[in-house]
């Protein structure tokens, strides 16, 4: 079974020891090969906490079901299953269905042996940078050896540590050069990510090397310029607050961002952006010293689509939602002019 399932990989042990345990409880779950052992739902659950107190009194003496929890509990810890994740449940659905989905099994493979390697990078980063700190012992040349794994794995490290790492090698002679190779090997490992936000927050104004730095802002710049009205004001919603990047797509946004946003949006999310762009209307003087002329923008947009005669029914809806409003005297006026 672990075998089909690993596809005979040559795991670390600590990977082994993470899904190995799992496959062996999970499997003798459903083969019944545990007397009086958990169910999949307890197994899946064991680290929930709403799971593992519920319905449970603590001031009465345990019931039979409850000491029978109590020690499948035990028997997980002993196995070193202290909680599950997508590995556990792309098993269970095997066991039950029969069907093996090796593609889903091998992402989530990649991302444990991800995780464990950048561990690994981490702590050699560490041990690479005491060595040329405190090491007198230890030749330039040995240094540069000892550093030169770091190019190849540079993306799992964190950018405050690979710009120690350039600082260190540029003391060494010879050592700029691949000071500078684990630079922008990491900048193609961050450029190669999918980044919907960028968080380069640095409290302890640790330092940062100019290209990383040119690469984060780069990165800020392409998400602000393709974040939309909607995914502004959601967020907006959703946080109860906003930054520069929801300030700057709501400052951009025309009225035919807007009326396209409430044409095509989803009808949940609808109720939730018309509700939160009529209060910001109606609350301009707050809203518009950060974004700019976007609540204008928006009646504008709802303007348009009230005195839509191809659209009767959002026509319609528009103009339920701001009939007991201030906005519906703005509805019944001319726009000032192009937006």
């Amino acid at each position: 079974m672990a075998n089909q399932i690993l596809a005979g990989r040559d795991l670390d042990q600590a990977i082994q020891s993470r899904v190995v345990p799992s496959i062996v409880l999970f499997s003798a779950i459903h083969y019944r090969g545990i007397t009086d052992g958990p169910d999949f739902q307890f197994a899946l659950n064991v680290a929930n906490p709403d799971w593992m107190h519920f319905g449970r009194d603590k001031n009465a003496e345990p019931t039979e079901q409850e000491k029978r929890e109590d020690r499948w509990r035990l028997l997980m810890q002993e196995l070193g299953i202290h909680g599950c994740d997508e590995f556990e449940k792309v098993l269970v659905e095997f066991l039950e269905s029969g069907l093996f989905d090796a593609e889903q099994v091998q992402v989530i493979i990649d991302r444990y042996v991800a995780e464990t390697e950048a561990l690994q990078v981490r702590q050699a980063a560490r041990d690479f940078l005491n060595a040329a700190f405190w090491d007198h012992r230890m030749s330039d040349a040995d240094l540069l050896v000892k550093a030169g794994q770091f190019p190849a794995s540079a993306g799992l490290l964190d950018p405050y540590v690979v710009t120690q790492l350039f600082d260190a090698l540029s003391e060494i002679t010879d050592g700029q050069a691949l000071g500078q190779a684990i630079v922008s090997a990491w900048i193609a490992a961050f450029a190669a990510g999918d980044h919907h936000d960028v968080e380069d927050d640095n409290p302890f104004n640790n330092p940062i090397h100019p290209d990383i730095k040119a690469a984060f802002d780069a990165a800020k710049a392409r998400v602000q310029a393709n974040a939309t009205v909607v995914d502004a004001c959601m967020d907006i919603i959703n946080d109860n607050g906003w930054g520069t990047l929801q300030e700057v797509a709501m400052k951009r946004a025309t009225a035919a961002d807007f009326e396209a946003a409430i044409r095509g949006m989803e009808i949940d999310k609808l109720r939730r952006f018309m509700r939160r762009m009529i209060e910001m209307r109606l609350q301009r003087a707050t809203y518009d010293v950060h974004f700019g002329t976007a609540t204008q923008h928006f009646v504008d947009a709802c303007r348009a689509i009230s005195n839509d005669p191809n659209s009767p029914r959002l026509a319609a809806l528009v103009k339920k939602l701001v009939s007991r409003t201030a906005l519906a005297a703005e509805l019944s006026t001319p726009a000032a002019g192009p937006s």
